[in-house]
């Protein structure tokens, strides 16, 4: 159960972040998106260790 707890986290933010970077591009507002790819790719990693 917390396994998939922590998995359902994950995704959330996940989405939450390529929305963010969709936004970014789309209004060309993010000064940070490549902060934000780094982040992703953290997370990818991480999720990739869990499953």
């Amino acid at each position: 159960m917390r396994f998939w707890l922590r998995n359902r986290i994950l995704v959330m933010l996940n989405s939450q972040i390529c929305v963010q970077r969709l936004l970014g591009r789309v209004f060309d507002t993010s000064d940070n998106f490549f902060d934000e790819s780094d982040e992703m790719v953290a997370l990818n990693e991480m999720n990739s260790e869990w499953t």
